[in-house]
């Protein structure tokens, strides 16, 4: 996940080169380039600038970046309820979503999210590419990430490629930060107005 540039060189034909490449979580990028008869010392630059449409894949996705989830007002700080924001799924009513595997009530914690029809317990949630759903009863994730760790937060609705998996509901994928060598933290506040 990041930005690229792809150069390519070959004996009796002009460099190709791409700037400004992205690639997210879980895209299968195809890039086509088309080299022309000449020089090597020839170089043909392609800026990558405009919008680019995903033609690699027929999956329906929706992909939320890291700086977007902290920005938004999220009450209880639990990605879950970006959800909501997808086009195709459906939240069974409840009043929040809580961290853990017991809700206050002492029932089970579970996923109340619908994708396209399918059931709740339908979904495939991943973190990092790690399976994050109770095997159980397939309605309990195992693990919160904090939204100040995820990188990257991707949803695909319908039509998902072989790599997918196992869940015919939604293909929910996490990917957390790399770290650094260097010390840093952050703060946050909802400040609600009662009067």
């Amino acid at each position: 996940m990041g930005i690229y540039a792809i150069k390519v060189e070959a004996s009796g034909f002009k460099t190709q080169e791409r700037t400004g490449v992205i690639l997210n979580v879980s895209d299968d990028l195809r890039i086509n380039i088309k080299l022309e008869v000449g020089s090597t010392s020839e170089t043909v630059e392609v800026r990558a600038d405009a919008a680019a449409v995903e033609l690699g894949t027929p999956a329906s996705a929706t992909t939320i970046e890291g700086r977007q989830l902290t920005e938004l007002s999220l009450a209880a700080r639990n990605y879950e309820q970006l959800m909501a924001l997808m086009p195709g799924v459906a939240p069974n009513a409840y009043d929040g979503l809580y961290v853990g595997n017991t809700a206050p009530g002492g029932a089970t914690n579970t996923i109340p999210f619908s994708v396209n029809g399918a059931r709740n317990s339908s979904n495939n949630w991943t973190v990092d590419g790690a399976d994050n759903v109770d095997r159980g009863s397939n309605q309990t994730l195992q693990t919160y990430p904090s939204v100040d760790a995820i990188q990257q937060f991707k949803v695909e609705r319908s039509l998902y490629t072989a790599d997918a998996g196992r869940a015919g509901g939604g293909q929910i994928n996490v990917v957390t930060k790399g770290g650094t060598s260097q010390f840093h933290g952050g703060v946050y506040e909802f400040f609600r107005n009662d009067i």
